[in-house]
């Protein structure tokens, strides 16, 4: 009799077109595990303009890792993180740190980042994130100078906030790779964490979360670095 049923069941979503909602219910793979990868602590930020980085490829010659003309980084402890993507806009909210105090994606303690899901073979992993940057006080409580400085950054209010969105890309070099290339920085008194998640499907495990694990090889780094005050990140 419970077979009959069942099959009945069946035979009236078949016939309203509906099978395909009653596989998909089952259907686990369309599942999407969102999970951290790694965190590290962030204690410099610098400028950096024409830098050339440079990877032995097997003794047959050299591959250059793209980077922009100027742009923006952050130094951690285990890595350097080269802002590819909109680093101008994250210079200049540094810059704004100075006069307004800001707070990202409303953490005082974390700033969370996605690791994209595939890297190039000479990076250890690329990220991005679309990040909310908003103001600590209400609008009421601003200067009149403080709301034209962040107007000019194109802030809006939002529940009584200015408030603003920026997306920002980059590539991961693990910092042993870059050797005595990169600059040493002088110990800063701030630091922030910043946490990396990796998001797979149920049956198909991202590549982006093992991207650390595969590239060893040293890179050489040639340019014009310059580290400047962590506003960006710091301000309470």
């Amino acid at each position: 009799m419970l077979i009959l049923r069942a099959i009945i069941v069946m035979m009236v979503f078949s016939l309203t077109g509906c099978t395909y909602y009653l596989w998909s219910l089952s259907d686990t793979r369309s599942t999407t595990v969102r999970e951290m990868n790694f965190s590290d602590r962030i204690s410099g930020m610098f400028e950096y303009k024409n830098v050339n980085l440079t990877e032995e490829d097997n003794g047959t010659g050299k591959d250059i890792i793209r980077l922009p003309d100027e742009g923006v980084g952050f130094v951690g402890d285990d890595n350097i993180y080269f802002v590819t993507v909109n680093g101008n806009e994250l210079l200049a909210l540094n810059d704004l740190m100075k006069k307004v105090p800001l707070r990202m994606n409303n953490d005082d303690k974390f700033i969370d980042m996605n690791l994209k899901g595939h890297y190039s073979k000479n990076t250890n992993a690329e990220f991005q994130q679309t990040m909310s940057v908003r103001t600590r006080k209400p609008v009421t409580a601003l200067t009149q100078s403080q709301k034209k400085a962040l107007e000019d950054k194109r802030f809006s209010s939002v529940d009584g906030y200015l408030q603003r969105s920026v997306t920002v890309e980059g590539i991961i070099i693990n910092r042993m790779r870059l050797g005595s290339s990169f600059p040493q920085t002088t110990s800063l008194d701030e630091s922030y964490q910043v946490r990396f998640y990796s998001s797979y499907r149920y049956d198909k495990f991202d590549s982006g979360s093992l991207a650390l694990k595969l590239a060893l090889t040293p890179v050489t780094l040639i340019g014009d670095v310059v580290f400047i005050p962590l506003y960006l990140l710091t301000a309470k």
